[in-house]
């Protein structure tokens, strides 16, 4: 097994209505989301999940963090560098800095790049095709491998084409969640524990099919790594050194 590591990039933070995340569960609670890029470090090839998206796009009062190119700096690389984007999906706030990336090969479910393509009305308002335009796509359908060591799973529900992203690492395999949750989604209070311990998402497509995928994802992995989970805000690398963790989520 390869020793890859996730260096979080912050891009910006969001205040949403919680609902939207644990699905009915903190009605009337307002929390912090943060949007992500996620850099995998160690691979031969540059390798970049997600690419974040401009505050400016965003529905909810959003702040900016850092921009891509100041967070990139960090780990002595620029937007040329990255040969590899993985979307986890092609909503505008997981596709908005794409333009910074001429050069890489964006690898995408095919199912995920037909409904941006052409999305249902009562979806429309999620995808804005102008972002995918001069991007190379390299088109994927169903689990795959992307390089030795990175992987991605099929996770549809929270869109037709929803996929997670597997890294070998020295803890075990790690998830980067493709559907949009934060840590809550699989560690629920305890009054709120169900039979597999998991709240849904909150934003679906398909309600029984992001359930699912959040199992299948949750028994692929070791580190599961929610896509807006604010702690990772402050975090310079995943696994975190100082943190031991489990077959199902975490130790803290």
């Amino acid at each position: 097994m390869t020793d890859y590591q996730v260096r979080p990039m912050a891009i910006g933070e969001v205040d949403i209505p919680k609902e939207l995340m644990t699905n009915q569960f903190g009605l009337g609670e307002t929390i912090t989301e943060v949007v992500y890029s996620w850099y995998i470090e160690g691979p031969e090839k540059n390798i970049l999940v997600d690419t974040g998206c401009r505050m400016q796009l965003l529905r909810f009062p959003a702040r900016k963090i850092k921009d891509p190119e100041e967070r990139l700096k960090d780990f002595g690389l620029k937007p040329s560098d990255i040969d590899i984007v993985i979307p986890t999906h092609v909503m505008y706030d997981h596709i908005g800095y794409g333009h910074l990336y001429p050069d890489a090969t964006f690898y995408v479910q095919k199912k995920e790049y037909e409904f941006a393509m052409d999305p249902h009305p009562a979806y429309a308002h999620y995808y804005d095709t102008r972002l995918l335009e001069n991007l190379h796509f390299e088109f994927i359908d169903g689990d795959s491998k992307i390089v030795d060591g990175v992987n991605v799973l099929f996770t549809p529900g929270h869109t037709p084409g929803i996929q997670s992203v597997l890294v070998e690492t020295s803890q075990g395999i790690l998830g980067i969640t493709g559907f949009c949750c934060i840590a809550q989604n699989f560690e629920p209070p305890v009054a709120l524990h169900t039979r597999d311990n998991i709240i849904n998402i909150g934003m679906y497509y398909d309600p029984i099919q992001a359930y699912d995928s959040m199992l299948k994802l949750r028994d692929a992995c070791d580190i599961i790594v929610p896509l807006h989970e604010r702690e990772y805000m402050n975090v310079d690398r995943i696994p975190i050194p100082e943190r031991t963790y489990n077959s199902y989520y975490k130790v803290r």
